[in-house]
C-alpha cells in the first residue's frame, strides 16, 4: 500500500501515529478511490465493509492505536466503576476523526471513542460538560483525556436511526436542549476551554 494516487485537502486522521502530510493524502485518496471503484460492482453495506477494511490494515501498519491497547486501558478502567467485560473489545466504526468501538459488559453495551488527535479534547470536553449540565451529554464510565479516548453506556437507539425522518418537534427539542447546555457553560468558560477545544 505505497502508491497511492494523489492528494487531498483533508487534514484530519484518526489515530496518533498516522503519518502526516503526503502519506495521509495518500491515504485518504486511495480509500476514496477504492470505494469509487467497487461502489458499482457491490451492495453498499461491502463497499463500507471493505473501505474499513483497508484502513484499519493501514492503520496497524502505521503504528496506530493496537485493540489490545484500548482494551489494557478500558477493562480495568470499568472495572474501577464495577462494570466488568464480558467479551472482547471489538472495532465497530472507522473515520478518519476518530474509532469507535464496543464492548459487552455485565451491565450492557459500552461504546468507546477513539478521538484523533485534531478532536481529542472530546473526551475531557464531555467529562466537563457532563460535571455541569448532568444529563446533557452520555455520562463518561470512563475517560483517557491525555489519549481522547472515552467510554460511555449505550443508550439505544439514535434519534434517526431509520428511513423515517424525525418529526420537527423533535428537532426543536434537540435545539433547545443544545441552547440551553450553551447558556450553562457560558458561565463556565474556563472550564471548558481548559480542555482544549478550540
Amino acid at each position: 500500500m505505497t502508491d497511492f494516487p494523489g492528494p487531498t485537502d483533508r487534514s484530519d486522521t484518526i489515530g496518533r501515529a498516522i503519518p502526516a502530510g503526503d502519506a495521509r493524502s495518500r491515504l485518504r485518496s486511495a480509500l476514496l478511490s477504492l470505494r469509487s471503484y467497487v461502489a458499482s460492482r457491490v451492495p453498499e453495506q461491502e463497499v463500507e465493509d471493505i473501505v474499513q477494511d483497508v484502513l484499519l490494515r493501514w492503520l496497524s501498519r502505521a503504528g496506530a492505536v493496537e485493540i489490545q491497547d484500548l482494551e489494557a486501558w478500558l477493562v480495568p478502567a470499568l472495572e474501577a466503576t464495577g462494570v466488568r467485560a464480558t467479551a472482547p473489545v471489538v472495532r465497530d466504526r472507522v473515520r478518519f476523526w476518530s474509532v469507535v468501538a464496543r464492548v459487552e459488559t455485565d451491565a450492557g453495551r459500552v461504546w468507546v471513542k477513539e478521538n484523533a488527535p485534531s478532536q481529542a479534547f472530546e473526551a475531557a470536553l464531555v467529562q466537563t460538560v457532563d460535571g455541569l449540565v448532568p444529563d446533557a451529554v452520555a455520562t463518561p464510565l470512563a475517560v483517557d483525556p491525555g489519549r481522547g479516548w472515552l467510554a460511555t453506556a449505550d443508550l439505544g437507539l439514535p434519534m434517526w436511526h431509520d428511513e423515517a425522518v424525525p418529526p420537527v418537534p423533535d428537532w426543536v427539542d434537540v435545539v433547545q436542549g443544545y441552547a440551553a447546555v450553551q447558556q450553562v457553560l457560558t458561565d463556565h468558560t474556563e472550564a471548558v476551554l481548559a480542555t482544549g477545544v478550540p
